[in-house]
């Protein structure tokens, strides 16, 4: 069975394992990310598409969370990006991660979300998870939320006095910032559309 995790990309630091699915066919809750929608463009080369087909066909399966467990624990890394691309899209596939970062206590697991029709709740205290606001769903999201946002650069002012701003740059994630890696307190993040 295929599965593949990717390690790191141009902004997140190498130390930190990627997993992706599909643009579209996973992303249940989009709303007007779709027409912006940053993942889109790796998916222009055929190989990256077909990657994360076969990655959404292996999380299908009731494998799944074993496979991935396996993969994580030969990686050893301690960081875990769940979806660069795509999202969650059922109930059954949220409560495989929650079994997944269940059983690896040591591992951060990271990721934003549009599925907010989605019982989120038996994901354990290691993976940190992120409300995105642009979605179908987004009068769901509750005060105590983690919250991410895109916006444009002539917004920052708007939002530099109560939200974290990420400057994303090469690398940046983890190896000079970590904000969003970070257990703890409730976040506000924005992220700079590009």
């Amino acid at each position: 069975m295929y599965i593949y995790f990717g390690r790191g990309n141009r902004k997140l630091d190498r130390k930190i394992l990627t997993w992706s699915l599909p643009v579209g066919l996973t992303c249940i809750g989009a709303g007007k990310c779709a027409e912006y929608c940053y993942a889109k463009k790796a998916e222009r080369h055929p190989v990256v598409r077909t990657s994360r087909i076969k990655n959404y066909k292996t999380s299908l399966s009731p494998e799944f969370p074993k496979l991935a467990i396996e993969v994580i624990k030969r990686s050893k890394r301690k960081f875990v990006r769940v979806h660069v691309s795509g999202d969650f899209y059922s109930q059954e596939y949220v409560d495989k991660w929650a079994q997944i970062a269940s059983a690896l206590p040591d591992v951060t697991f990271l990721a934003y979300t549009k599925a907010h029709i989605l019982d989120f709740s038996k994901l354990p205290d290691n993976f940190i998870l992120f409300r995105s606001v642009g979605g179908q769903w987004d009068h769901l999201i509750r005060e105590d939320d983690n919250i991410a946002i895109v916006i444009s650069e002539k917004d920052v002012p708007l939002f530099i006095r109560d939200w974290f701003i990420c400057s994303v740059k090469r690398n940046h994630c983890l190896q000079n910032c970590n904000h969003c890696f970070m257990h703890g307190k409730r976040k506000r993040v924005a992220f700079i559309k590009h």
